[in-house]
């Protein structure tokens, strides 16, 4: 019955559907300026200021390690997941030592888990006083920008198996007060999300922590075997192509709209380009995307990479890419 409210915005930032990251993305998979100017450290004390919060202090340290897993529509099973830890992380447990809490950003019935009521304040609370942070891809990751300094991303990456990729690695690569774990190679008759693997990814997430968290994280450290290779392929695919070649590549944030190659992914992400061509491959998102990668280049960087790491693949053995290191026959 009150009268209607009306709100002035002095400052407002917009985008349009795609036009915004995924067609931002420049060949270093990062975001632009968040290292040469700290942008993203600026970002998220400026949100938290405008909610009345200080900035988050550094990530814990020393156990009791705080971790969220973050729902996500994708696995239909984190929520039991996350029951399942919680006990393990009981005193004498596997995963004493750290607390585990399941949050929910959208509405739920279930008082446990954290509901979304519109107050963004209460959401930058809790991701402010994460120290580990597991979530899928997507819009469910967003937030890890406003993780505190030294804090773990767990990425579980997309619901597929052949073609397993992790979406918006920018995020995490763009952050260089964050370092990320990624959700290792799937078999095809595994489940999206295991207790074993999410277990062990918590652990080693806390050993990073209990490592030098204050460190700034390497460029490149926060990518993906699927982010290593689209990066590799655009310093080689693009470095003639672009005044100052390697140096201008290293040095910039050069967005793939800037520049006329087969890299433009439109409204895909990398690992729609990255596996192209390779047997049982199923391209069942990329039917409309113009991307026609150099074959010979893209094989020979996934067998090399392969080479470099066998025991990323499947059991532990044949690499990512399963190439076992050798260029395979068209």
């Amino acid at each position: 019955g009150g009268r209607p409210a009306f709100h002035r915005f002095e400052e407002a930032v917009m985008g349009v559907g795609v036009t915004g990251a995924k067609l931002d993305m420049n060949v270093n998979v990062s975001l632009a300026a968040c290292r040469e100017l700290d942008a993203c450290r600026a970002l998220r004390a400026k949100v938290f200021r405008s909610q009345g919060l200080s900035p988050p202090p550094p990530s814990h340290r020393k156990p009791p390690f705080r971790v969220i897993v973050i729902q996500n529509n994708r696995f239909g099973n984190l929520e039991q997941l996350a029951e399942q830890l919680q006990a393990e992380a009981k005193a004498g447990g596997p995963l004493e030592g750290f607390k585990i809490h399941y949050v929910s950003w959208s509405p739920s019935s279930k008082a446990f888990r954290s509901v979304q009521t519109g107050n963004f304040t209460t959401h930058m609370q809790i991701i402010g006083a994460a120290d580990i942070h597991v979530s899928g891809a997507g819009t469910g990751q967003m937030y890890q920008t406003f993780l505190p300094d030294g804090a773990v991303h767990v990425a579980l990456g997309d619901k597929h198996h052949l073609d397993q990729g992790y979406m918006e690695e920018y995020m995490a690569e763009g952050a260089p007060y964050l370092r990320t774990v990624y959700y290792p190679r799937r078999h095809p008759d595994d489940a999206l999300v295991t207790a074993d693997w999410l277990r062990a990814l918590i652990l080693r997430a806390g050993e990073i922590l209990a490592s030098d968290a204050s460190a700034t994280t390497p460029v490149n450290a926060n990518l993906s075997p699927v982010g290593h290779i689209w990066k590799a392929y655009a310093y080689w695919a693009l470095r003639d192509r672009l005044p100052g070649g390697v140096a201008a590549l290293s040095n910039g944030s050069v967005a793939f709209r800037e520049v006329d190659s087969e890299m433009r992914l439109q409204n895909y992400f990398p690992e729609a380009f990255v596996y192209r061509g390779l047997e049982r491959y199923f391209e069942r998102h990329v039917k409309s995307l113009d991307a026609h990668p150099d074959t010979c280049l893209l094989d020979t960087l996934r067998a090399s990479y392969d080479l470099a790491f066998p025991s990323l693949g499947v059991n532990g053995i044949g690499g990512w890419f399963n190439t076992s290191g050798r260029v395979l026959p068209p």
